[in-house]
């Protein structure tokens, strides 16, 4: 008798072969085995290995007895993923685990997913719905990889359409006047802001921005620099995590203007005076992480703060209010308005995709829309309303013309 963990292979008839493996056992101590034809005999081998690797690693056991929440604990253990995307994957499938984790894995079914589903769709978001039912797909396509399930009970199941909400974008009035705002009155998100709207950083980007890869040089009594996106912060339960860039896109190198280089030379002189402040605190000394965009004691910007301060900016300001991350919305949009390339705005954004960058980030607003409406003079080269005009006052002249019989009746 094969013990657990091991296969056999046998020839059929047919001139296919079978391979099986042992899984377990049954309650009488006979093996429980799973078991698959092929055409050669290496595809089976190949097999074979593949459930014995997985045996090996605790991700193949027993079919009939895993149930929902074995499977996925050990589907997330043996994924390698970043501290941020774990827990958003363990976010998203917390309502799987409360509605199906104690069932069977083979349970499962498309009717149930989709009763919880439904269920689910009066209780929450339709974007948390369907970041649901993205990871619980992938975690069963995985267990029907390794036949753990004949089929994924969770691919006929439709996850909620989800509608594009309206992204808000300042044009680049709006923009102008709250950047000569927060300059003119010193204020200490000026640095932020003016960096974010001329490069398209995302916010954990910006957050996690060191001066290390931060090049500020004159060329040709020019002050330029460049700015080598490498790092990234976010936030999971309130804690900071510092790690590199999500995609390969992510690491790039963003050219930075004249003016740009001189607000952040300013905004490191300041930033150098608010250390000697804190350095004099006995209660909130400096703590060093290099960071160009920390707070007050050089620790990681808190993102609630951060979007606090600047809605009171903007309520200052007297401009329309957007998010923190709308502000690479606008500098997507402004950017685009201004005829820089698409591509261009892509690779400085972190995108590998340019149909993704014109869909996602390039907004109109109503100053564009109005200019749209172009007229026929200047689409096709013809002032319709001024030959309008003219046929009109021709046959209103013709109208008013006397005819003969008119003549000689008031001549009489």
């Amino acid at each position: 008798m094969r013990g657990k963990g091991e296969g056999n292979i046998e020839e059929l008839p047919s001139g296919r072969y079978r391979a099986r493996f042992v899984v377990g056992y049954h309650a009488n101590g006979t093996p429980r085995r799973i078991s698959k034809s092929f055409e050669t005999k290496k595809q089976a081998q190949a097999w074979l290995r593949d459930q014995a690797t997985a045996h090996e690693s605790g991700l193949l056991v027993e079919p009939t007895k895993i149930t929902v929440d074995e499977w996925l604990d050990q589907y997330l253990a043996s994924l390698s993923i970043r501290a941020n995307t774990d827990h958003d994957y363990t976010k998203a499938l917390k309502p799987v685990r409360e509605r199906f984790g104690h069932v069977r894995l083979r349970e499962l079914t498309p009717v149930s997913i989709q009763a919880a589903l439904n269920k689910w769709s009066k209780e929450r978001t339709p974007y948390q719905n369907r970041k649901t039912m993205s990871r619980l797909k992938a975690a069963l396509g995985e267990a029907t990889r390794l036949e753990l399930l004949a089929r994924n009970p969770a691919a006929p199941v439709r996850a909620p359409k989800l509608e594009r909400g309206l992204i808000l974008v300042w044009t680049s009035k709006e923009a102008a006047q709250l950047l000569r705002y927060a300059r003119d009155t010193d204020h200490r998100l000026y640095a932020y802001v003016h960096v974010n709207l001329t490069t398209g950083l995302r916010r954990e980007e910006m957050l996690g921005l060191r001066w290390s890869d931060v090049e500020l040089r004159k060329v040709q009594e020019r002050e330029l620099g460049v700015i080598h996106v490498r790092q990234t912060c976010t936030y999971i339960t309130g804690k900071a995590h510092f790690g590199p860039p999500k995609t390969r896109a992510g690491w790039r190198d963003v050219a930075l203007d004249e003016g740009t280089v001189q607000v952040l030379q300013a905004w490191r002189e300041r930033q150098a005076l608010e250390r000697q402040l804190a350095d004099k605190s006995e209660s909130r000394k400096w703590q060093d992480h290099d960071l160009v965009f920390p707070s007050s004691i050089g620790t990681a910007a808190a993102e609630s703060r951060l979007a606090k301060a600047f809605r009171d900016l903007m309520e200052a300001a007297q401009v329309p209010r957007v998010r923190l991350y709308d502000l690479r919305h606008t500098y997507a949009s402004i950017a685009y308005e201004k005829g820089v390339p698409v591509k261009l705005i892509g690779e400085r954004m972190g995108h590998t995709n340019i149909a993704f960058t014109l869909q996602t980030y390039v907004h109109t607003n109503d100053e564009q829309r109005r200019a749209a409406a172009i007229g026929a003079d200047h689409l096709y080269g013809l002032d319709l309303l001024e030959e309008t005009t003219r046929e009109a006052n021709s046959a209103s002249s013709t109208h008013d013309l006397p005819t003969p019989e008119k003549k000689e009746k008031d001549a009489s």
